[in-house]
């Protein structure tokens, strides 16, 4: 009898080292993957994930991970069939599988098709209609069709009412439309009705009360979240600026403290503490708050906000020959960023599916330095048209650029 038990206790304990040595290698192969993208060694990580749908054909994980690879390589269509692959596999949980793939053909600018595959799945499991509207929602944002994105959620709304995540995705899209006084309203109730999501909705509902000029209610709605040890970077820097707006400079003093603890690779901490310097008044100095805000612009070449108040500065610091030198810049930048508006929200709405749109929205986004946008807008492109020269070139060009600042030298063959 003990020595039974002793060998069911023996196979018990080998069963359990051999499962923890598979999730291990699981884990290993999926982390591999994810350091391979963020390199940017893109064709490397489709490789690497095919093969991992080969070893493990049956694993749904593994071909969401090819149709991630695809999706960021801009091949849309094969990142729709990967996708269809892993929910012909999945066996619970399908709902976000189908809103994935519904994003894809929405993102391409496929509305129309995506909302006949999002109908047709919807007959069928009614209780998860939810998911194609919100697909569908994120898809029209994504193409600047703002009214049928909200079309979608208030149908979600009305057929899940109370629902807080239903409502903080609403209140999310109204303040993307700049409807802030609507928004707020969503995303308190949102708040109200219960917790999912509550992080998130916290921060768009006090960038919606900054906006319409209410900074200490943005302050008090941020509070639970400047609290908390794991205060992000994007939660410490709203509260700066809440605190700047009511001239409580010594608290935005205290938050630079603890926002200095974090990475600042996009400028923006050196931006917010110019800005605070800047408040000061007649005690402000100014050497410092050009050299800040000189570091801000070289991080984030393309961020209007931290060029024009380094112009500023160059002037108080006596450097009159390179603020004019920097106006020139500030009057391109401007020029870009009128042409993208005047093309995502006037002529693509009449050719959603131009590549030559997108190619230009990329072009003019590099332009100004804000690469990652730009790659995503090449990708966009390359979605409707494989072959487009300037979307193929941009898109090499920035990978590499990406690749480059990484030192990982050139993608593999």
């Amino acid at each position: 009898m003990r020595r039974f038990a002793a060998y069911l206790l023996a196979s018990i304990l080998i069963a359990g080292l051999v499962v923890m040595l598979w999730r291990w290698l699981r884990t290993g192969e999926e982390a591999g993957l994810r350091g391979l993208m963020e390199a940017g060694w893109l064709s490397e990580a489709t490789e690497a994930a095919g093969r991992l749908t080969r070893q493990r054909p049956d694993a749904p994980q593994a071909w969401r991970w090819l149709a991630t690879c695809y999706r960021l390589g801009g091949r849309l269509e094969q990142a729709a069939e990967a996708l269809d692959r892993a929910f012909s596999l999945e066996q619970g949980g399908m709902g976000d599988l189908v809103a994935d793939r519904a994003m894809l053909r929405a993102t391409g600018g496929d509305l129309e098709g995506t909302e006949k595959f999002l109908r047709a799945w919807w007959e069928r499991n009614p209780r998860e209609a939810w998911q194609a509207d919100l697909a569908m929602a994120k898809g029209c944002l994504r193409r600047f069709r703002g009214k049928e994105a909200l079309h979608h959620l208030d149908r979600w709304v009305k057929a899940s009412p109370g629902s807080p995540f239903a409502l903080a995705e609403r209140g999310k899209a109204k303040a993307w439309l700049l409807a802030y006084q609507e928004a707020i309203e969503d995303l308190e109730a949102s708040l109200t009705a219960g917790p999912p999501g509550e992080r998130e909705t916290r921060v768009t509902l006090a960038r919606c009360l900054l906006e319409n000029r209410q900074p200490a209610r943005a302050l008090e709605r941020l509070g639970p979240l400047l609290e908390r040890e794991d205060a992000d970077a994007m939660e410490i820097r709203l509260g700066i600026l809440c605190l700047l707006e009511t001239g409580e400079l010594e608290g935005a003093g205290l938050l630079l403290g603890k926002l200095a603890r974090l990475p600042d690779a996009q400028g923006q901490n050196a931006l917010l503490e110019a800005r605070v310097e800047m408040a000061r008044g007649e005690q402000t100095d100014w050497v410092r708050c050009e050299a800040l805000l000189r570091r801000a612009t070289a991080r984030a070449p393309g961020d209007h906000e931290a060029l024009f108040l380094w112009i500023g500065a160059l002037r108080k610091s006596g450097r009159e020959a390179e603020a004019k030198e920097n106006e020139n810049r500030l009057a391109r930048l401007e020029s870009a960023y009128a042409r993208i508006q005047k093309i995502q929200r006037g002529e693509m709405d009449k050719a959603p599916r131009d590549p030559n749109l997108h190619a230009e929205v990329g072009g003019l986004l590099e332009s100004v330095g804000n690469r990652d946008e730009a790659l995503e807008w090449y990708q966009s492109a390359l979605a409707i048209d494989q072959g487009h020269p300037g979307a193929v070139a941009g898109a090499a060009r920035l990978r590499g650029a990406a690749r480059s600042a990484a030192g990982v030298g050139a993608e593999p063959k």
